[in-house]
């Protein structure tokens, strides 16, 4: 499998995700993996994150930590 190289984002453009994050179930979904890519996070932890850990943000939009979240 080959990398997906993406263009970092603006500071205004990870505002927009953060709040479809908040606003929107789905559309935050999606904001959540390119966040995510564009921290540096590799496809493998990308699934890990969002199919089985809560992803907790600081204020300036980087990843503070992921737990895993019980799947009962």
């Amino acid at each position: 499998m080959r990398d997906t190289f993406l263009r970092l984002l603006t500071d205004k453009e990870k505002n927009i995700l953060h709040r479809l994050m908040v606003e929107d179930e789905e559309s935050g979904y999606r904001a959540k993996i390119i966040l995510l890519k564009d921290e540096g996070y590799t496809v493998p932890e990308i699934r890990r994150a969002t199919n089985h850990h809560d992803i907790t943000t600081s204020e300036n939009g980087y990843i503070d930590s992921m737990k895993k979240v019980s799947m009962e």
